[in-house]
């Protein structure tokens, strides 16, 4: 998808970043992150963005292993669902830093506190990852 960024806006940008998108006043939000950044002859900026598959369901989420605990607090995440038929694995997406493999993380749910393990590292943005978990 290819975006307008409008000559009055006031923060920075940067390839990487992640974005909130929805088409439209009603449609639902939809994750993304800024892939290509083109400057115009004309002075505007066009930002191209790539689409995480499926809808993001807020979900708070703390670093989990014993030593960063006591100084652990919980931050904004994201969870992505599973699509079966892409063969897409679910998915986090995490503050920086906190998605390396092999890392403890929790996840707060209806249920209760979930901890589990980074198995992977899908993508590196400049203020997120996306990871999966065991």
């Amino acid at each position: 998808m290819r975006v307008l960024r409008p000559t009055s806006a006031s923060r920075g940008i940067a390839i990487g970043r992640l974005v909130g998108l929805r088409q439209g006043d009603t449609a639902p939000f939809y994750l993304s992150y800024l892939s290509e950044l083109t400057h115009e002859t004309d002075g505007r900026i066009i930002a191209t963005v790539t689409l995480f598959p499926g809808k993001p369901e807020p979900v708070p989420l703390r670093a989990g292993d014993a030593r960063n605990r006591a100084n652990a607090h919980w931050v904004q995440g994201f969870r992505l669902p599973a699509i079966e038929k892409l063969k897409i694995p679910e998915s986090l997406i995490v503050a920086s830093g906190m998605g390396s493999r092999g890392r403890g993380v929790e996840v707060w749910s209806e249920e209760g506190v979930k901890e589990s393990t980074v198995e992977a590292v899908l993508y590196h943005g400049a203020d997120f990852d996306r990871v999966t978990t065991f």
